[in-house]
């Protein structure tokens, strides 16, 4: 009811233009946040609150700082607000070393309260788990011993906090730990917001952030770019191969389908990208695209934004956005941090290939086997682990994905609609789903290409929490993710994972080359191969750091 109430001011505050109140009131919402998605409470319950009540106050609440000219709580806002429940399962997973050292009997038990909260969270229905996993406990005792779980937690955080040098323990990231994201490349927040919409461009870890008013562009326009994305994937019959379509497509023709195409990406080009880019001319140089990393919000969460272009009929560019930085995509800055390639010792190079070309209860995917052959040319046989068809079950892939560094899966995904969180990869026992692969932690995992459908899709009705497997990948671990925005053709997909691993690796040893590199180098051939095709070359994209 507090939470509401703080809303219901939020929504005044801005009506009557009073920012002093209209601050107050987000910063009451924030401190109330952890009480919506309380750890008590499962992954799925969280998800729910979440979309019930706070789905659009990190963008508002940004919306508001920027308006008072404060950028850096408006990134501190967007970060604790996004992103909600994959931020608690990392958070219940980070390295507390130095609390070992100050007070080692409270670390251990923070610790082993962290591991049976998010054993607990994980599970899909409460109920059911409950009552299956030990039929000694109720369904109720459990909820209960869950929620005594939770407290616990709260109450043994307020105890570290108490002690010297550690009264930020567990708290939201400050905006001086954030801007450590940008230890790779510029990142770019776009905030899209019903108040306004923004820009916040991070360049590095010493620099200040910058703010660009995006004066082109609305929330509405945002919606209404979004809706005309949907019509283009559904007129071509790739936004989900599972759908049946019924009566008139919504173009009459293929071409028509492409000529909306292009003037959306020229939409994205004009209102988004071109004035990012005038922002960013310092780090443009004359020899070579730059890398540049995008966190999208809002509608923009779906949109092909390293796609953004002039192009014309034939499908050959006036300006690209790709002729001039090689984009990838984060949900969070959270998400690039702790994984600077300064590791105390890289992991042993181990290949998994899982190929699954006749999934029980999907289509048959011929174009698998030839993405194997394409893997065998450059992965040696002494590092390659190939599960193949019968022998790619649910177990044996997860079993797999934890004993190799790098990942491979040519099957079928599946974005769940009704419940995201049971999206997945069809293997052959069934469904290999995302609420099981983030109860992974796989501490040497390096990088995983998701050659297969909707892996990197989303849930619209809940777009700043990134329920989709490229995001679960990230949790799971994995540093870098290669995947999907929708369905892709059976002989894109060979043709993508050869290009990139002939970069990606030399002499059967990784090449030191960089995945969103590789993938943008993949990219660029096929986008000279599909000619106006932009439905074939654009779903492709890298997520992670």
């Amino acid at each position: 009811m507090q939470f509401k109430a703080a809303i219901e001011w939020s929504h005044c505050a801005h009506k009557h233009q009073n920012i002093d109140s209209t601050l107050e009131a987000y910063t009451t919402a924030f401190k109330l946040l952890p009480r919506i998605s309380w750890l008590g409470l499962t992954i799925a319950s969280r998800h729910h609150a979440l979309l019930r009540y706070a789905i659009h106050l990190a963008r508002n609440g940004a919306a508001a700082s920027l308006l008072a000219g404060d950028l850096e709580q408006a990134l501190e806002w967007l970060e604790q607000g996004r992103s909600v429940v994959w931020g608690q399962l990392l958070q219940l997973r980070s390295p507390i070393d130095d609390l070992y050292e100050i007070n080692l009997d409270l670390a251990m038990r923070l610790s082993s309260v962290a591991l049976a909260l998010e054993k607990e969270g994980c599970k899909e229905n409460s109920l059911m788990s409950a009552s299956q996993s030990d039929a000694k406990i109720s369904p109720e005792q459990a909820i209960q011993k869950n929620h005594q779980l939770a407290d616990k937690w709260d109450s043994l955080v307020k105890c570290a906090q108490k002690l010297p040098g550690f009264e930020h323990f567990m708290l939201p990231k400050q905006f001086s730990e954030l801007r450590q994201a940008t230890f790779h490349c510029p990142v770019v927040v776009l905030n899209i917001s019903i108040y306004r919409c923004d820009a916040l461009i991070v360049e590095s870890p010493s620099m200040p952030p910058h703010q660009v008013h995006l004066e082109n562009l609305t929330y509405r326009k945002a919606q209404a770019l979004q809706i005309t994305l949907q019509k283009i994937l559904s007129a071509d019959g790739i936004r989900d191969r599972t759908e049946e379509r019924h009566g008139e497509s919504a173009f009459e023709d293929h071409s028509c389908a492409n000529e909306v195409f292009r003037h959306l990406l020229a939409e994205l080009w004009s209102s988004v990208v071109r004035p990012v880019l005038d922002c960013l001319k310092s780090c443009q140089a004359e020899n070579g695209p730059f890398r540049i990393c995008w966190c999208p919000t809002g509608p923009l969460m779906f949109l092909p934004i390293h796609a953004a272009g002039v192009y014309n009929a034939d499908g050959l560019a006036l300006v690209s956005l790709a002729d001039i930085a090689i984009s990838s995509y984060t949900p969070t800055l959270s998400a690039l941090l702790n994984r600077s390639p300064q590791r105390d010792k890289k992991p042993a190079f181990k290949f998994l290939a899982v190929i699954q070309p006749n999934a029980p209860g999907g289509n048959p995917l011929p174009g698998t086997i030839e993405e194997l052959k394409g893997l065998q040319k450059h992965v040696p046989t002494s590092s390659l682990q190939i599960l193949k068809g019968p022998d790619a079950t649910t177990t044996t892939v997860l079993s797999g994905m934890e004993e190799c560094s790098w990942v491979h899966l040519a099957c079928h995904g599946i974005q769940d609609v009704s419940d995201p969180m049971q999206s997945g990869l069809l293997l052959q026992d069934g469904r290999l789903k995302l609420s099981r692969i983030i109860q992974k932690h796989i501490t040497h995992a390096e990088f995983v290409f998701l050659s297969a459908c909707q892996t990197a899709t989303g849930d619209e009705r809940r777009p700043e929490e990134a329920i989709h497997l490229a995001a679960g990948m990230l949790v799971a671990g994995f540093k870098g993710v290669i995947g999907t925005t929708w369905s892709i053709r059976d002989n894109d997909a060979p043709f993508v994972a050869d290009k990139v691993y002939g970069q990606l690796l030399k002499n059967g040893e990784p090449s030191g080359v960089h995945p969103a590199v590789a993938l943008h180098e993949a990219v660029q051939e096929l986008r000279k191969r599909s000619g106006p095709n932009f439905s074939s070359w654009v779903p492709f994209i890298y997520m992670g750091a």
